[in-house]
């Protein structure tokens, strides 16, 4: 019994022991697997806060991501309403596109026709540029006596001076003399050339004015000399000899009056009215020569005939001056042509001069304006 008791008793204690040893490795083994299930935790945990970052970022973004698509979306809209208004506009654009072009077709037409009257304008204009030319070049041929008069030239040398003084009532009276110049009236008032006067064999006041202004620049251009008229005398008791031919004398009454040196004098036909005809409605006018210390180049220098000395050249007469005894039209006194003894008609040596609608006007400014209309012309026919 006692020997069982012992075995039991050791067995107890071995089992005591086994089961200690049990439980020491069964609390080995829990300690090691709670100390590697904390090591767990604490990774899990540290990759659960690693992921609460990541998805705190990603929410941050996804929040950025939604107010830039929210920003797109208003920008899109906007874009959109102005894409409609840009449609609307171009819309609007097309429509004054198109009125415009049918706008530049019409124009196109427009011009094409101007384009055509220009050239017939041109031609118009050519026409009467060339009159204009001609209507100057006439003035400066017929501004001296032609080979022709020659011989008659020569007379007025050898028998109309005395000394070195021209006697102008010699030279008309050779006119008549040796020419047989007489004056003619002219159912067609016309400015006849020296040539045609040579062979009508006289003229009117205009065409004798013509004459002695042609001769004395035909003598200035070989001689210097003093032009000498005759003033009228009433008395009689003067005798002015203009021509003499052996024991033969020819004169006026009156006494002679130097006009000046023939340098400082320039010679011009001046044409005015004398009266006005109440049964034909109409002037009636005269021309003479004029003498002035200027040489007139264009309309704007006809002030220069004032104080001019003239003389009637049908005789050789002494008959005042301008500003005294004639007047002169000024620019800008309208009708001026219409009043009596004043001076509306001038020819030069070079042109001719004519006071119309209140200003002096001449073939030379009928060019120029010619010329300008060109350059005009020129310019609208480069129009595309």
């Amino acid at each position: 019994m006692a020997n069982q008791k012992s075995q039991l008793f050791l067995f107890g204690i071995i089992f005591g022991l086994l089961f200690i040893l049990v439980l020491g490795v069964l609390f080995f083994f829990e300690t090691q697997k709670s100390a590697s299930l904390e090591k767990n935790i604490v990774r899990l945990d540290q990759t659960l806060e690693d992921k609460n970052q990541q998805i705190s970022a990603l929410s941050y973004q996804r929040n950025q991501l939604n107010q830039s698509l929210l920003r797109t979306a208003q920008t899109l809209n906007s874009t959109e309403l102005e894409l409609e208004l840009t449609r609307a506009n171009l819309s609007e654009v097309s429509d004054a596109l198109f009125a415009s072009q049918n706008q530049l077709n019409h124009s196109k037409q427009i011009l094409s026709q101007l384009k055509n009257n220009i050239s017939v304008l041109r031609s118009e204009v050519i026409a009467i540029d060339k009159n204009l030319n001609d209507s100057i070049q006439w003035f400066k041929v017929n501004s001296v006596l032609p080979s022709s008069y020659s011989s008659f030239t020569g007379e007025v040398l050898g028998g109309c001076f005395e000394g070195n003084v021209l006697n102008l009532g010699c030279a008309s009276f050779v006119m008549s003399r040796s020419l047989n110049f007489n004056y003619r009236t002219e159912a067609i008032d016309r400015l006849y050339s020296l040539e045609e006067l040579r062979t009508r064999q006289g003229g009117d006041c205009e065409d004798f004015s013509l004459f002695l202004k042609a001769l004395i620049t035909s003598i200035k251009s070989v001689r210097n000399f003093e032009i000498a008229a005759w003033r009228a005398d009433p008395a009689g008791a003067e005798k002015y000899t203009i021509f003499k031919d052996g024991n033969q004398y020819w004169y006026y009454s009156g006494t002679g009056v130097i006009l000046g040196n023939s340098d400082s004098l320039f010679p011009y036909m001046v044409c005015f009215n004398t009266n006005y005809d109440a049964v034909s409605r109409g002037y009636q006018g005269h021309c003479i020569v004029a003498l002035a210390s200027s040489d007139i180049k264009s309309s704007d220098g006809m002030a220069l005939l004032r104080n001019a000395q003239l003389f009637e050249p049908q005789n050789g007469q002494y008959l005042g001056r301008v500003g005294t005894d004639l007047y002169l039209c000024v620019n800008g006194n309208r009708n001026c042509e219409r009043q009596l003894n004043t001076i509306y008609f001038v020819t030069s040596n070079s042109d001719s001069y004519q006071f119309s609608e209140g200003q002096w006007k001449g073939y030379e400014d009928g060019h120029v304006q010619t010329t300008e209309f060109f350059q005009t012309l020129d310019k609208l026919s480069n129009l595309d």
